[in-house]
């Protein structure tokens, strides 16, 4: 799924939760997923359908987090690793050879939201985190109650999860985001790697923003890194390069950055 499929929507934050997906989803299932929950979303809110919104918001949400996991074991997979046995279970020997973040979702979702210590995130966060789950849990019971009657109340719940994910970017940007962009940089500039001009998308999209589930939000914090934080010719010209795809493919990300390529 690539960006764009979703930016018709006229509600503000449904867009910013959007942007927190990854920009590329290919696979038959995580697409089909998505593109479920996107589409529930529209006909909800355009019949004031505000809790069924919500849910496949929340949906989306989780998805969310499980890549944010991902990229935890991308960027340190002995402490993933030493985390995952210390669970038990075999079956959960796929959590660290698997890219597809439906890994997770034979686990308890509050469970799950303890990875993020890994990351740095505060146990008080973590548990702030727990609280939305458990939210949304109430409202899938037969309590005879239905929440989220106004657009108000769906964008106030809505507000709470954006809140979630950009205090989790936040972490991220030094300690992964930063760290996996410049490993990428270190693979990309390698002698032995010479490549086609026409070749530079795809390579980038496969071995940066797929391989390592980067959102919108991800390429906004990437795009932001200056030449002077990289060392060498070939640093450079690579960066540069990556630069000029970003700005052909989201040129909007270059608008908001003010990046200049020369």
């Amino acid at each position: 799924m690539k960006l764009g499929d979703s930016m018709d929507y006229e509600n503000e934050y449904v867009i910013e939760l959007i942007n927190f997906l990854p920009l590329d989803i290919e696979d038959g299932k995580e697409f089909k997923f998505i593109a479920y929950h996107e589409k529930n979303i529209r006909k909800s809110l355009a019949n004031q359908l505000y809790q069924s919104a919500y849910i496949s918001c929340h949906m989306i949400f989780m998805y969310i987090i499980y890549s944010y996991v991902l990229r935890i074991r991308d960027k340190d997979l002995k402490k993933f690793t030493d985390l995952v046995l210390c669970l038990g279970d075999d079956n959960k020997k796929e959590w660290i050879t698997s890219n597809s973040p439906f890994i997770f979702s034979n686990y308890k979702e509050a469970s799950i939201l303890n990875f993020l210590f890994l990351l740095g995130v505060e146990k008080d966060h973590i548990n702030e985190y727990k609280s939305i789950i458990k939210y949304r849990n109430n409202i899938l019971h037969a309590t005879g109650e239905v929440m989220n009657n106004t657009l108000n109340e769906f964008n106030n719940k809505l507000k709470q999860l954006i809140k979630c994910l950009e205090h989790i970017s936040l972490k991220t940007e030094n300690e992964t985001c930063y760290w996996l962009y410049t490993q990428f940089l270190n693979e990309y500039g390698r002698s032995d790697i010479l490549l086609k001009e026409e070749e530079y998308e795809s390579y980038i999209n496969k071995n940066l923003i797929k391989k390592h589930h980067l959102s919108l939000f991800d390429m906004k914090k990437i795009a932001k890194i200056e030449y002077s934080e990289f060392v060498g010719f070939i640093y450079k010209k690579k960066f540069k390069l990556l630069v000029k795809y970003i700005n052909k493919k989201y040129p909007k990300i270059i608008q908001e950055t003010h990046i200049i390529l020369d």
